[in-house]
């Protein structure tokens, strides 16, 4: 409860002492704070670059470019074995190094060649014809390393405690086991069981994620203000961490107990499995600064055709880990989790110019618009996804409430024996909200050129539009993706309570300058 209803604990007052308790967290680490030694790490990257104009009208850019990390997963040091599992370590270690046979390589092989070419087929210097080919590694954070020094079932030990015990007129009664009452007053009085965090360790497998880039475009230049390009691009991401439950070759899942502790838990593997797929085709207008009747103005319009497919939402850090369809179908197949990107927006217009009127007066305007982004439903009776939808398939293979009971019904009709019949939901639903802001800034500029002060007022979403979009990867859709009632609620605005596509909002400032 969040207030105490009645006097439980029958001391003739109604006050906090009196409020049950469902469950208490305690620490079961050591009496101490969480401990972990420095973590180092160094970055180099090395490059060389030529420029080859074999012809006047074509120029070839080649490139190669080497980069590496002294310790970025756990070589040595504090990652090392543990001399006693059954002990107390005197030194850092992590104790299932041993067990598991953890031996990382240090991944220095991280060349990443790029080529590219310009061509002025016509050679008048008003058209360019481009392309290129590169391999791009990502850096990897030092969280990684951290995460298998942390989370290793003894740092971050935690217990749970058991709540009150009421007796049939809602008063406290004894714990059966530990014989207290548990309240406020006495609120870790009952029993005790250890609580499984997950331990973390990084795959020997792992190594720098990389994408391979492909880019065609072309670029025209009309008259003597206006340019018009578009641009072909290919991105394939290879190697990205993810976190996966450690199963065994009989696909049940690896559990380890710690001889220190006692405890029993599951085993995150963070491993170079996952994947992703980006293709974008790219316009876009330029107005070059011009004057017209005393007024100084430019503009760009760009518009951007794309999709966005990958394997897991999360960047580098296991905490949604992946693989709960693998769990619930008995299988191993990382690939069932291939899905939309969270951000996909399949398109995006935007508009953004200057213009200087007399009087030293600026508007600049930014306008943009863009499709939904997709969601990914969530069903509370299987704890994942309908394993009969792709992930993130809300606004995009299913889109009304209509289509989503279709797949509901097929779920039902095949009479399933690893989860419950399901609900149908709102046939009028409709899943994901598309993006339209309209952003603007207006300025006056007063003094000469060793003084000035600059008058600035901003606007943000003009119009005040509703956007429901999230901000984070556990939902950037903005609705409510839990099969339920409240599915297809909205949930959140784009921008925040300040920021562009949120609810409008106003800025004034003054920039001084000397």
């Amino acid at each position: 409860e969040n207030f105490a209803t009645q006097d439980r604990n029958q001391d003739g007052a109604v006050n906090d002492l009196d409020i049950p308790i469902a469950a208490s967290i305690i620490s079961a680490a050591p009496v101490r704070p969480p401990f972990v030694p420095d973590i180092d790490n160094s970055y180099f990257g090395f490059y060389a670059q030529d420029d080859w104009r074999p012809r006047p009208n074509l120029t070839f850019n080649l490139g190669l470019r080497y980069e590496f990390d002294t310790n970025i997963f756990g070589i040595g040091g504090a990652h090392q074995p543990c001399p006693d599992i059954s002990q107390p370590s005197p030194i850092p270690c992590v104790w299932l190094a041993g067990v598991l046979g953890l031996e990382r390589n240090r991944g220095l092989d991280n060349w990443g060649p790029r080529v590219g070419f310009a061509w002025d087929p016509f050679q008048n210097r008003k058209t360019v014809i481009r392309g290129g080919y590169g391999i791009y590694y990502d850096r990897v954070v030092l969280e990684v390393r951290l995460l298998e020094l942390l989370l290793d079932g003894r740092i971050l030990a935690l217990d749970v405690v058991g709540g009150s015990t009421l007796d049939a007129n809602g008063n406290f009664l004894p714990d059966a086991i530990t014989g207290q009452v548990v309240n406020l007053a006495n609120p870790f009085a009952g029993p005790t069981a250890a609580v499984p965090l997950g331990i973390n360790v990084i795959d020997n497998a792992t190594a720098h994620p990389y994408v391979q880039q492909f880019s065609l475009g072309i670029q025209h230049q009309f008259g003597t203000d206006w340019v018009l390009s578009v641009d072909g691009v290919h991105n394939f991401g290879q190697r990205q961490l993810i976190g996966r439950l450690l199963r065994d070759q009989n696909l049940s899942l690896v559990t380890v107990t710690d001889p220190l502790t006692g405890r029993t838990d599951n085993i995150v593997n963070i491993e170079p499995s996952a994947k992703s797929w980006y293709d974008g085709l790219l316009f876009s207008l330029r107005k070059r600064p011009s004057q017209w009747r005393g007024m100084t103005y430019g503009f760009n319009v760009n518009y951007t055709l794309s999709k966005t497919l990958t394997y897991f939402d999360d960047d580098q850090i296991p905490f949604n880990v992946g693989g709960q369809i693998d769990l619930l179908l008995g299988v191993n197949n990382l690939a069932l989790e291939k899905g939309y990107g969270l951000t996909d927006e399949r398109h995006r217009l935007s508009f953004y110019g200057q213009f200087d009127f007399p009087w030293r007066i600026r508007v600049s305007p930014i306008w943009t618009l863009a499709s939904d982004v997709p969601g990914n439903l969530f069903v509370p009776q299987l704890n994942t996804r309908l394993p009969l939808l792709a992930r993130n398939a809300l606004g995009r293979s299913v889109r009304t409430g209509a289509e989503l009971n279709e797949v509901i019904q097929a779920w039902n009709a095949a009479g399933p024996t690893i989860g419950p019949t399901l609900p149908l939901v709102n046939p009028n639903l409709r899943f994901g909200d598309t993006f339209n802001a309209f952003d603007l800034r207006l300025s006056k500029t007063i003094g000469g050129d060793r003084h000035r002060v600059e008058l600035i007022g901003e606007v943000f979403n003009l119009f005040n539009i509703t956007n429901i979009r999230g901000f984070n990867n556990n939902n950037y859709f903005g609705f409510s993706t839990a099969l339920g009632a409240d599915l297809g609620a909205p949930l959140r605005t784009a921008g925040g309570f300040f920021g562009s596509g949120g609810p409008r909002a106003f800025q004034l400032a003054v920039r001084y300058q000397f």
